[in-house]
């Protein structure tokens, strides 16, 4: 389970939303490290330090688990920031390499186990919070159509009935008549056990695992790009939904 009680789940927050303030400023633009940001802290206890800058690498998603290590999903690896023993953190280590243009969208953790969320794909690496070699993924939930990598699998987040919850987007958005209301697609899920096929009517949405990739079920359905998942301290469910706002007549 992710959280324990309210008060471990009021830690951790504050120290995700940190991570996130720091590695999303790392790279400027022309790929060379950034500048020191230009950032005005409105509580005096609170301090911006730079853990990391790469000019080929896009930092795309955090995980803190409760011995301070930092892993980091990038665009094909996953990398860990193990602490140093004086309040940061040692240089980075790359823990798994998928193929390339995998996008590892979401990091959950488990017991020793990490669960990496590319755009294709769900997958456990076991043993990998502390096992830095040798690691051998397991797909646990794959099968929505390829079209676009940023239309995909995107969030995780652990539910209070130990389920994995996973969040995608519309994978149908070069096709049908957004003027109607009937903008949905058929496709097949594969999951746990190995040959588990779970047929999907809808477009993007949020849909719930066992930490095994079995027993996969539709939560909701309807939402076109759903990136963060979250809950609160009450157990609520919370994501957006990243529209074409800027296209009103398309879509």
């Amino acid at each position: 389970m992710a959280h324990t009680d309210d008060k471990h789940s009021l830690e951790r927050y504050p120290m995700r939303l940190f991570f996130a303030v720091i590695c999303s400023q790392l790279v400027s633009v022309s790929g060379l490290p950034a500048a020191e940001p230009e950032y005005r802290l409105a509580d005096p206890d609170l301090e911006l330090v730079l853990v990391d800058s790469s000019p080929d690498q896009s930092f795309l998603s955090m995980r803190t688990d409760t011995s301070g290590r930092l892993f980091v999903g990038a665009r094909e690896a996953v990398f860990v920031y193990e602490p140093d023993g004086k309040g940061g953190l040692l240089p980075r280590r790359e823990v798994y390499r998928f193929p390339a243009d995998s996008w590892v969208y979401d990091i959950e953790i488990r017991g020793r186990d990490l669960y990496a969320m590319t755009n294709r794909a769900l997958y456990l690496l076991p043993g990998a919070v502390t096992r830095r070699s040798e690691i051998a993924p397991r797909r646990l939930v794959w099968g929505h159509p390829d079209y676009h990598p940023h239309q995909c699998f995107h969030g995780l987040a652990w539910g209070p009935d130990g389920d994995l919850y996973l969040s995608l987007g519309d994978m149908l958005v070069f096709y049908g008549d957004f003027t109607r209301p009937d903008h949905w697609g058929h496709w097949t899920f594969f999951c746990q056990p190995e040959g588990t096929r779970v047929p999907y009517t809808g477009v993007g949405g949020v849909l719930r695992c066992r930490p095994d990739g079995s027993r996969l079920r539709v939560v909701a359905r309807g939402t076109r790009n759903s990136c963060g998942l979250v809950f609160d301290s009450r157990w609520n469910l919370f994501t957006h939904d990243n529209d074409h706002e800027g296209l009103p007549l398309d879509y």
